[in-house]
C-alpha cells in the first residue's frame, strides 16, 4: 500500500510511513490486489472522536492504479468501509475531496457537503507581525483543550495527533511558531486569544477595509487565516470567505451534516 501511495501521490518515504503509522487504522484501511498480489487500489481510514460524543471515520488516500481504473474497485472499497463503520457503530464517514469532480463523484455515494472552511485574507506582513507581537508557545495539551471548546460535533485531535502534525508541518516546509501554523497559503491560529489579538489589530487598520473588496484583497494579501468555529465571531462577517471543504456520509438518522465541523491539521 505504501508503494501505491508513492506511485499515486508522490510523497516522501518518511511522510508515507508516518501516514500509515499514525493516520491509518488497520481495521478500516482496505485494499484490492491483482492476481500477482500487487496492491492496485486502496483506501486509508482513521477514526476520530468529536465533541458531543460522536464518532467519525475519516477516509483519505483513496487511490487506484491508472491501469485498473474504471473497474469499480474504489466503489467496492467505499461500500466495504461503510459496512465496517456501521458494524462498529460509528456515526458518519467524512472526507476532503481533492477536486470538484471528486466532490461530485462522492456525492453519488450519498456524501453531503459539510464543514465549510472560513477564511480571512491577511494583510501583507500580518503573520510576521503577529509572531513578533503576540507570539506565545502553545503545548499539545493546550491545543487539545482549545479543540474541545469547539461547537458540538467538532473534531477532536489527540495529543499524538498534535505531535504528528508538528512533524508533518516541519517536513513539508511550513512554519511553526508558537500557536501559529503557516503553510504557503494558509495560516492556522491554534488559540482564540491570539485570533482575537489579530482581529483587534489588523481589522482596525485602514488597509483592512480592502479585505471587503476581492480585487483589492488580491493585492493586499499573501496568506489566508483559516478560522476555527469559535474564532469566526471575532471577525466581521463581510471579511470572511466561506468555501466548501469536507463531505460527510451520515450512518445514523440523527446525524446532520450541516452541524459537523472539522478542520484537519494534517490535511
Amino acid at each position: 500500500m505504501q508503494a501505491l501511495w508513492k506511485e499515486v501521490f508522490g510523497d516522501s518515504g518518511s511522510y508515507i510511513q508516518r501516514i500509515f503509522r499514525h493516520w491509518a487504522d488497520a481495521e478500516f484501511t482496505l485494499c484490492r490486489r491483482n492476481e500477482r498480489g500487487e496492491t492496485v487500489a486502496m483506501l486509508c481510514a482513521r477514526q476520530f472522536a468529536f465533541t458531543g460524543g460522536r464518532k467519525g471515520l475519516y477516509l483519505h488516500g483513496l487511490a487506484t492504479r491508472p491501469d485498473h481504473r474504471g473497474q469499480g474497485l474504489m466503489t467496492q472499497l467505499i461500500d466495504a468501509v461503510r459496512d465496517k463503520a456501521l458494524a462498529a457503530s460509528l456515526d458518519f464517514l467524512f472526507l476532503i475531496p481533492a477536486s470538484e469532480s471528486l466532490r461530485q463523484w462522492y456525492s453519488t455515494f450519498g456524501f453531503k457537503n459539510a464543514a465549510e472552511r472560513a477564511y480571512l485574507p491577511l494583510p501583507e506582513g500580518a503573520l510576521e507581525a503577529l509572531c513578533e507581537e503576540v507570539f506565545r508557545p502553545i503545548s499539545p495539551a493546550e491545543f487539545n483543550e482549545f479543540d474541545r471548546r469547539q461547537p458540538p460535533c467538532g473534531l477532536i485531535h489527540s495529543l499524538e495527533d498534535a505531535e504528528a502534525v508538528l512533524d508533518e508541518w516541519t517536513e513539508a516546509g511550513g512554519t511553526i511558531c508558537g500557536n501559529v501554523l503557516s503553510s504557503d497559503k494558509d495560516v492556522f491560529v491554534l488559540s482564540d486569544d491570539t485570533a482575537k489579538q489579530l482581529a483587534d489589530r489588523y481589522l482596525s487598520l485602514p488597509a483592512a477595509s480592502g479585505l471587503l473588496n476581492d480585487a483589492v484583497a488580491t493585492t493586499l494579501t499573501t496568506k489566508r487565516l483559516c478560522l476555527y468555529p469559535s474564532q469566526i465571531p471575532l471577525f466581521p462577517a463581510g471579511c470572511i470567505e466561506r468555501v466548501p471543504y469536507g463531505m460527510t456520509l451520515p450512518l445514523k438518522a440523527s446525524v446532520s451534516p450541516e452541524k459537523i465541523s472539522f478542520s484537519l491539521m494534517m490535511d
